[in-house]
């Protein structure tokens, strides 16, 4: 089965994923497990302006490349939803979600 980690680099209780300062742990761990194959990483930025949500997904990115470094078969860096899509892509995102621009808001 393909996965991916999802880090979370802000400290909003009602967002999920490992703590930047765990993350390397668990993609090791991930990494020897002969059913699991670790694609990538996937960050939620906090819900503060999307402009200021390029320093998370710059921090993403670094950890993203420095995990590449150890482990080649990371692909992907999932980062960036409709309202901050093009900034994460630009931070080098190479996946986005796009929900709420398709399917419109939550109700």
């Amino acid at each position: 089965m393909e996965i991916m980690v999802e880090i979370y680099l802000g400290e909003e209780q009602n967002k999920s994923g490992i703590a930047l300062h765990d993350a390397e742990e668990l993609i090791s761990y991930a990494m020897t497990k002969k059913n699991l194959r670790l694609i990538g990483i996937m960050m939620m930025a906090p819900n503060i302006p999307p402009e200021e949500r390029r320093a998370y997904f710059r921090a993403a990115k670094e950890f993203f490349d420095a995990m590449k470094k150890k482990y080649p078969s990371l692909t992907h860096l999932s980062m960036g939803m409709t309202d901050d899509f093009g900034i994460a892509l630009q931070e080098g995102s190479t996946m986005v979600r796009i929900g709420t621009g398709i399917f419109g808001m939550r109700e």
